[in-house]
């Protein structure tokens, strides 16, 4: 018996040793393996990285030395409707970011998801970071396209021009800063690379635009002020989008759910519909600069 025993405790103790050094050398081959595999994505990363660099030095250069002259919510060069004449306007939705200004409105966008209205949303990089299972929710939804609205939330601006009392950037670096890493961190989190970029407080000078162009993104604005940064009351906001023409842009809030946006979109979206008009996400049509406008009746 104790012969049988000790046989059968010997060849427990050669199994364990084959186990270990199998798995051991298992875990070591993986090791490699996985080394292999990630360093072209290394190098690639690397070779991103530069590529940017190379980039922020070529429009540093370009623009040090431009002269801004403008400084509006319609500067040249910045987009302001679809150029379309079909009978379809675009609701946009800003989620600013920074301090009082990380709020969701839940209420808002589930009346979008409830109704079937697509939207185009332009999120900043502080909103994201302080909501990231609602953008990551947003970001999955096929009725909305997520578009840059900055890191920081700053009007863009090449001399430290102001709106509401926050100061935009002072350079051309400065502004490649505040636009390209909120670009890719939506890019990071969604796999989607955004097309357009909105200033913080929609205020820029004419060589934003441009930039933004180097970067390969379009400065989009809008030519109907929907909330008036969530200031205005529901009615308010539904007077205002029933000025909406085929093609217009509007702007409005999803950050402010104390506020009286939801009501004035519940308000507004059967009165636009019941005028003929449907909704649109920018990406859907081509953009166009400033025009002057004919205010054709929608019916």
């Amino acid at each position: 018996m104790k012969k049988v025993l000790a046989i059968i405790f010997i060849a427990a103790l050669a199994l364990a040793a084959f186990l270990f050094f199998r798995n051991k050398n298992k875990a070591a081959n993986n090791v490699i393996e996985n080394t292999e595999n990630h360093q072209p994505e290394t190098i690639a990363s690397n070779s991103d990285n530069n590529q940017k660099q190379s980039l922020r030095d070529k429009i540093i250069s370009e623009f040090q030395n431009a002269s801004p002259k403008e400084w509006s919510e319609h500067a040249t060069g910045v987009k302001t409707r679809l150029d379309t004449s079909d009978k379809v306007i675009a609701l946009t939705f800003d989620a600013c970011g920074g301090a009082g200004k990380n709020g969701y409105d839940e209420k808002l966008i589930q009346y979008l998801e409830k109704e079937k209205i697509p939207a185009t949303l332009f999120i900043g990089g502080q909103w994201i970071e302080n909501n990231a299972e609602a953008f990551k929710q947003l970001a999955q939804n096929p009725l909305f396209e997520i578009e840059n609205h900055g890191y920081k939330h700053i009007p863009c601006s090449m001399s430290g021009k102001s709106a509401y009392g926050i100061a935009g950037e002072n350079n051309p670096g400065e502004v490649v800063d505040e636009i390209e890493p909120n670009a890719q961190r939506i890019k990071n989190l969604t796999g989607r690379q955004p097309l357009f970029y909105r200033a913080g407080t929609a205020f820029t000078d004419e060589i934003c635009p441009q930039i933004a162009r180097e970067l390969g993104y379009q400065a989009v604005s809008f030519n109907v002020l929907g909330d008036a940064g969530a200031t205005y009351s529901a009615d308010q906001i539904k007077k205002a989008l029933m000025e909406a023409r085929p093609g217009s842009i509007a702007l409005l809030h999803m950050n402010h759910p104390e506020k009286d946006t939801a009501e004035g979109i519940m308000k507004a979206v059967p009165a636009l519909q019941k005028m003929g008009l449907k909704f649109v996400k920018l990406e859907d049509y081509s953009l166009q600069y400033k025009i002057k406008e004919k205010l054709e009746s929608c019916t």
